[in-house]
């Protein structure tokens, strides 16, 4: 996982899964990252095959986690895998997070 910061702006890449075995360091690392004046939180998935419940449960963590510091923060799933939409879409949580291309 590659995370540049850009401004007020975290760009979170080179995520190749977000499941049980990397959740846990995703959130840790995202933690440490978001101090501090981070208005936009850029998470670009087009390497990102599979996200299973864990993975979800870390984007959670990480959206409440970011909310409590700035009531405003924006955070965008970028690129996602059709099977990546598909899941979040399933959840719900297309509706808490922005989706796009970049």
């Amino acid at each position: 996982m590659k995370i540049e910061r850009e401004g007020e702006t975290l760009n979170v890449s080179e995520l190749k899964e977000l499941d049980q075995m990397n959740s846990k360091s995703f959130g840790a690392t995202m933690r440490e990252a978001l101090p501090g004046g981070v208005k936009n939180i850029v998470i670009d998935l087009s390497e990102t095959a599979s996200i299973d419940c864990t993975g979800l449960g870390a984007l959670i963590a990480l959206h409440k986690l970011a909310q409590n510091q700035n009531p405003g923060i924006s955070i965008r799933l970028l690129n996602l895998a059709p099977p990546v939409r598909q899941i979040l879409a399933l959840t719900r949580l297309d509706g808490i997070f922005q989706t796009g291309k970049a």
